[in-house]
Formats: C-alpha cells, sequence, structure tokens
C-alpha cells in the first residue's frame, strides 16, 4: 500500500513538473537589460497588435523573428532614457499632449456622448424651415429681469397662439436685429446649425405650430416651424478638367468641346480621362472625386453635379474658376449611416453646448463612486466671505481673515482638497463679470473648481483602472523615446555625415547600378494623317511654333527706330531668351529696287541690337530680304518680320491641335529596363516604331539608348542615404550589446507557443 502510495506520489510531482515547465507566467521576464526586468505581457501586447491575425501566428518561428526585433526596440528606449531624453521639456511637452487625447474618452460619459451622436445623425436627415422672435437676457441676469423676459416671451406666444400673424409680430417685437428686415424668417437648416437648445424646440415642434419659450444664452425665444424636407445628401461624382486662364480660354473651350463630343458618341471615360484630364490628382483614377454634399464645391460645379439623375449621366460642360469640367454621376446618396457619418458629427458636437452633457453626468457618476463629501460649513464660510472684487476679477486673500484654512472636499476619504486650493483656482481663472450676481458666479466657479479637481483624479487614476490604456499609453511613451533616439543616432547622422556616405557608397558600389534606358519622343494622334504629318515636322528639326508671328511697320527710307519699335524688338528678344527652344527668322521687306539696301542695313542694326544684348548667333535661324507689295501708304518702306520656330517635340501639340484639341499629344518619356515595359513591339534599341491602341496611332522616337552603367551618388542619395541607416543602426545595436548586459529569455517563447496552440 504505501509503495504504490509512493509511486503515485511520484508520478503527481513529475507531471507537475512538466507542465510548469510548460508554462510561463505574464510577470515573469522575457527581457533583463541591466537591471530593468521586461515583462511577457509586454512582449505578448506587441506581438499580437502586428502578428494575431496573421495565419501562424505564434508559431515559434514567427515568435522568434519579431523577439529580434522587441530585443532591438527595449534595448533603443533603455539608451534613450539613460540619455535622459524623457526628461527634456520638448519631449514631455509632446507626451502630454498625446495623453490628454488618449485620456479624453475614458473622461466622459460614452453612452450620453453616443445618445447625443444618434440623435444628431437623425435629425440630419432632414431640413427645418422655421421663423423666431428673441426677447434678449443675459444669461447671468438678476431673476427679476429673467423673469420679465419670460412674461414678455409668453405674451407674444399667446398672441400667436390666437391668430395672430407671427411675420407682423416677430417685426414688431423681435429683439434679433434682422428681424426688421427677414421677420424672423431663418430658411432652410439642419442639425448642428444652430444652439442646442433651439435645434431641440425646431425638431420636436410640428410644422405649423408654435413653440414653447426657449432659453439660450441669447434670451427667450419661440419659433414657428414652417416646413420639414429631406436632406439632399452627398453625390460622387467624376469628373475630366481642361484648365483654363485668359490666354487659353478659347482652346480650353474648344478642347472640353472636343472631348465632350467623343463621350457622347460613346468613347471610353476612363481612357479619355487618362489621356486628356489637367486634374492630376484624378485622371489616373477615372476622374472620381470624394463625395460631397451642397455647399461642399465650388457653385457651378455642385449644382450641376447635383443636376445630374441617374448613375452615368454625363453633364454638359461647366465652367468654374478652375477651368472647363464633364462632370460624370457615379452615386446619389441620402445622408450617410450612422458609421460613415459619425466622425463628421463627433468634431461638429465638439464645438456645441450639447458637448458639456456627457462631461456633466461622468463627474456626476464619479461623485458616487468616489465617495464625494462637500465641506458643506467650509463651502459657506467661502461664500460669504469672499467680496465683490470677484465681479471685478480683482479678488485677492488677504492675511487678516482665516480663508482656506479647512477641507472643502473629500474623495474616497483620504482624498483631500483643501479651501485653499479653490482660492488659488479663483486667483487664476476669475474675470471681470457684468449682468451676473456674485453668488451666481462664485457658484459657476465653484462647480467648475470641483468638476476639475475630480477629473483630474479620475486621471491620474486610468492605468490602474483600465489595462488597455496602460499599454497605449506605454506604447506611445515608448515609440516617442524611440522616434527621438532614432533621430540622434541614426537618421540626422546617415544625412549629415557626408564623408561616411561617400565612403559607404563606394564600399558598396555594385549595389547601385543603372539597367539600360530609353530616352523617347512619343506622338500619340487621333489618326494617321495628323502622326505623319507631325512625324515629318519633327523630322526636320526645326520646325514652326504656334507663337504667332511679330510685324514691325517701318518708317519709309529711314533707319531712326522710335520707342514703339524698339519696345516691339524687346519683345522678340526676352521671347528667344526665355525659350531655349525657341529660335526666329529675320525677314525686312522693300517695294522698289533701290530699298534692298536699306532692307539690308535694317536686318544689320537688328542683328547687332540682338548681339550687343548677348543673344547666342544661334537663335537666328535666317534672315532675309524680299520685295513685297506695299499694305498702305505708311509701308512704302516695307515691314520686319519676325517668324518663330521651335525644336521642342511638345510645342508640335499645339501647332496640330489648332482645329482639333485631341488631334496630338506628345510626351518625353524616359525608360529603364528594369523598372519599365515597352509598348508591344518596341525593342530596347534606337529606332523608330509604330503602333496603335484604344482607336489612337503612336509613334516612339527612340533617340538613345544607353547601356547599363554605375549610377552617381547623387542620381541615386536617397536610396544610399536609406541603406547608410540600416547600416549606422546595425552597428550602434551591436554597440549597445556591447555597453549593456543583455539577458535574453528565449526558451519562454516556446512555452508561448505550445500554450497558444493548445
Amino acid at each position: 500500500m504505501k509503495k504504490r502510495f509512493f509511486v503515485w506520489l511520484t508520478l503527481f510531482f513529475a507531471f507537475s513538473q512538466i507542465n510548469a515547465q510548460s508554462s510561463y507566467n505574464e510577470e515573469q521576464p522575457i527581457l533583463t537589460i541591466e537591471d530593468t526586468e521586461i515583462p511577457v505581457s509586454d512582449f505578448l501586447y506587441l506581438y499580437a497588435k502586428n502578428y494575431e491575425e496573421e495565419s501562424d501566428a505564434y508559431a515559434l518561428e514567427s515568435l522568434e523573428e519579431y523577439y529580434e526585433l522587441f530585443v532591438k526596440f527595449k534595448l533603443k528606449v533603455f539608451e534613450a532614457k539613460q540619455q535622459g531624453l524623457h526628461e527634456e521639456e520638448a519631449f514631455i511637452k509632446e507626451f502630454t499632449t498625446y495623453r490628454s487625447q488618449l485620456a479624453a474618452p475614458y473622461l466622459t460619459d460614452s453612452k450620453v456622448t453616443d445618445q447625443l451622436l444618434r440623435e444628431a445623425h437623425e435629425r440630419l436627415q432632414f431640413e427645418v424651415s422655421a421663423a423666431h422672435i428673441l426677447i434678449r437676457v443675459d444669461a447671468g441676469a438678476q431673476p427679476e429681469d429673467t423673469l420679465a423676459a419670460y412674461n414678455k416671451i409668453e405674451e407674444i406666444r399667446q398672441k400667436a397662439l390666437a391668430g395672430e400673424n407671427f411675420s407682423q409680430l416677430a417685426a414688431k417685437y423681435s429683439e434679433d436685429p434682422s428681424a426688421k428686415k427677414n421677420k424672423g424668417e431663418l430658411g432652410y437648416f439642419t442639425a448642428l446649425q444652430m444652439v442646442y437648445p433651439f435645434e431641440n424646440a425646431a425638431y420636436n415642434t410640428s410644422i405649423g405650430n408654435i413653440s414653447e419659450p426657449i432659453r439660450t444664452r441669447f434670451g427667450y425665444h419661440i419659433l414657428k416651424v414652417n416646413d420639414k424636407r429631406p436632406a439632399k445628401g452627398e453625390v460622387e461624382v467624376a469628373h475630366i478638367l481642361v484648365r483654363s486662364n485668359g490666354q487659353n480660354s478659347d482652346a480650353a473651350e474648344k478642347k472640353i468641346q472636343e472631348i465632350h463630343k467623343k463621350i457622347l458618341a460613346g468613347g471610353d471615360w476612363e481612357q479619355l480621362c487618362k489621356q486628356f484630364s489637367e486634374d492630376p490628382n484624378s485622371k489616373n483614377k477615372g476622374g472620381v472625386l470624394r463625395p460631397f454634399s451642397a455647399g461642399m464645391m465650388i457653385a457651378p460645379f455642385s449644382e450641376a453635379a447635383f443636376a445630374l439623375q441617374n448613375p452615368g449621366d454625363i453633364s454638359e460642360p461647366v465652367k468654374t474658376n478652375y477651368g472647363w469640367h464633364i462632370i460624370k454621376l457615379i452615386e446619389k446618396k441620402l445622408p450617410g449611416s450612422f458609421e460613415e457619418m459619425k466622425p463628421e458629427i463627433e468634431r461638429k458636437i465638439k464645438r456645441d453646448t450639447r458637448n458639456n452633457m456627457p462631461r456633466r453626468v461622468f463627474v456626476d457618476k464619479l461623485k458616487a463612486e468616489l465617495n464625494f463629501n462637500l465641506n458643506q460649513k467650509v463651502k459657506k464660510e467661502l461664500m460669504v466671505a469672499i467680496d465683490s472684487s470677484l465681479l471685478k476679477g480683482q479678488f485677492k486673500k488677504t492675511s487678516d481673515n482665516d480663508l482656506g484654512n479647512g477641507v472643502l472636499f473629500t474623495l474616497k476619504d483620504d482624498y483631500r482638497v483643501e479651501a485653499a486650493q479653490f482660492l488659488d483656482y479663483i486667483k487664476s481663472n476669475q474675470r471681470p463679470q457684468r449682468n451676473i450676481a456674485l453668488q451666481q458666479y462664485l457658484s459657476q466657479l465653484l462647480e467648475a473648481f470641483i468638476d476639475q479637481k475630480i477629473i483630474d483624479y479620475e486621471d491620474a487614476h486610468l492605468a490602474e483602472k483600465y489595462p488597455e490604456f496602460e499599454n497605449v499609453e506605454q506604447e506611445y511613451y515608448e515609440g516617442l523615446l524611440l522616434f527621438e533616439i532614432m533621430e540622434n543616432e541614426v537618421w540626422n547622422k546617415a544625412v549629415e555625415d557626408s564623408i561616411g556616405l561617400r565612403k559607404y557608397f563606394e564600399d558598396n558600389r555594385d549595389k547601385y547600378t543603372w539597367g539600360k534606358r530609353l530616352k523617347t519622343v512619343i506622338f500619340d494622334a487621333s489618326d494617321k494623317k495628323v502622326l505623319n504629318k507631325a512625324s515629318k515636322m519633327y523630322e526636320t528639326g526645326i520646325f514652326p511654333t504656334a507663337e504667332p508671328k511679330k510685324v514691325i511697320p517701318m518708317q519709309h527710307g529711314s533707319l531712326q527706330w522710335g520707342d514703339t519699335i524698339l519696345q516691339e524688338v524687346d519683345q522678340v528678344l526676352s521671347l528667344l531668351k526665355k525659350d531655349t527652344n525657341l529660335f526666329v527668322k529675320l525677314e525686312c521687306g522693300f517695294v522698289k529696287k533701290e530699298e534692298k539696301n536699306l532692307a539690308d542695313l535694317r536686318l544689320e542694326k537688328v542683328l547687332a541690337y540682338f548681339y550687343a544684348k548677348n543673344l547666342d548667333s544661334a537663335k537666328i535661324l535666317e534672315t532675309v530680304t524680299q520685295k513685297q507689295k506695299p499694305i498702305d501708304a505708311d509701308l512704302k518702306g516695307g515691314q520686319m518680320i519676325f517668324t518663330f520656330y521651335t525644336n521642342s517635340p511638345t510645342e508640335l501639340a499645339t501647332v496640330m491641335n489648332r482645329k482639333n484639341p485631341l488631334a496630338l499629344q506628345v510626351s518625353l518619356k524616359e525608360f529603364e529596363q528594369e523598372a519599365d515595359t515597352l509598348p508591344k513591339g518596341v525593342a530596347w534599341q534606337k529606332g523608330v516604331y509604330t503602333y496603335a491602341e484604344d482607336d489612337r496611332y503612336y509613334k516612339m522616337y527612340v533617340n538613345e539608348a544607353i547601356p547599363g552603367a554605375p549610377k552617381t551618388l547623387n542620381q541615386t542619395r536617397g536610396q544610399v542615404i536609406s541603406d547608410y541607416q540600416n547600416y549606422l543602426e546595425e552597428q550602434w545595436i551591436e554597440t549597445l550589446r556591447n555597453q549593456y548586459k543583455v539577458v535574453e529569455k528565449v526558451e519562454v517563447l516556446e512555452k508561448i507557443a505550445k500554450a497558444k496552440r493548445k
């Protein structure tokens, strides 16, 4: 019997030992740096955030891979603290700001907040048309003044209920300055546009009825609801934009009209958008814009968009300040779902008086939870002793009274708030007041002080109360430290250490090379005739430009230039200097044979003037004197004509598109063999290639084929800096490992893997 019992006991302890060896405690250390122990819970929290949704989550290989990153992360944070970065003013300020944002949802009543959000969403489904009458009274007015205002608005209300015309009553009695003109009419409005009490009355009063008196910060109102209608909601559209300014307005209009014709004839919207739209943010996405509601977009665009009825409908070209648009309706939506509209509603409520309601409810709950106990005796002493200097914003505690002695209130029995703290609060927050009684103002200050102290107490204990808050707080704290230390030790060094960067580049030059590249000019034409004409012009090397000729009438028989002629010549000179691709042909006409010599002298004078102004002689394409018929009596000596030419391929599009804005598109493009795909039929070598796609005709001139070659540092500086940063980081991590005692508990990972697989 004893032997059997001994065997059983031995097996029990053996199994217990095996179980103990295969389990782990989340508070046991998984990493130690010097004397700092980092618990398993820290590792698991960060791992879960990054890997829990992965198919191989908690596999040993995955855990080991992340553990390497975790050790490096914690080493960097440890070093940041050793350097005292967490004590720097800038760090403390940034962390405090973030923590306040993080704590905010924990310091309000989320249920009340949700109710307000849903109420606003429901109301946003409708617009209300109403008229109102206002009798003014200050928020802090004496009771007798408040009562007088109430009686007056109630008297007006009774007149309206008895059948008197509301508009006439508003014009006669309302103290809203605009009432004399608009007779109290407010037009249509929706939720979150009026103060909350007024909004409540508008939505809770039936059409044709008159509300009870409403108190707002402006005074007492009554309102009459004229109508309620569904809100318009949102519209989603795509557009094609052709930009327009004073110089190209006619060309832009012609171009948009041609695009519109192609769309109506069945042209592919996305292809036309990609090809011709001048909105860089949307052209490659089919022109699609974010959904918008009435009033969010410029008026002509918004009106045209909302006028479209069915998905796929196309507008006529629409002119706005940005240019010409063609609009395509994608979808019309009534006001969105609660989840869709929630972020925007939250932003608006924060600027509204209803934003105080969740906080008020929350503080009242905390008072009960924290056993709030107000010392009525001390409160009474304060209320009696504080004099009217408070209303002037000049109250000071004097040494000849006992103000500030005693406990004003307690929380959880052991947390005491002294009356002196309230006096300090008054000193910092008092402001001169008008139209409010002393006791009322003092009560407001006391309530605000108590609320703040209770919120501060709760804020200080959030990490104890909410583990998830503690985790996120620590995550950001360490993340901010990581950013600071990485910026100091790695990122800035990589950018500023030009000698080290150059050496790293030279040591790793084989990593930075070009693939084979092609420099091309691509013509995209509406038909073969246009393509052939453009090709012939391009192949001449220099061809006419869209720049109009400059014609200068010359005085008969004279070489003298007045200011007018000089200004004209200066304009030509300015154009040639501004555009490096521009050339000019000079012509000077003459009528009689003996005047040819004068025409030659005029050309020489223009050339001499150009060269004196440092114009390159290569910009002068040709000079010609030629006989011409006189245009009128003042031009017997002929004309001087400047004709412009260019070697810029893109200028051909301007020339060719005079009649048809879509005739020709010209682009200069560089292809790299490792990164780009060539159009079908185009080889990675010099040559001229033609092909067709989507009813358009193309010719690609491969003018230069550049073989693969090493890149210079300037050509790949961004990539080298990134690689050098990684190099510096690895070197730094190795230094930290040697500098500090690091104990890695990798055996815990296997226990985690086994436990999570169960």
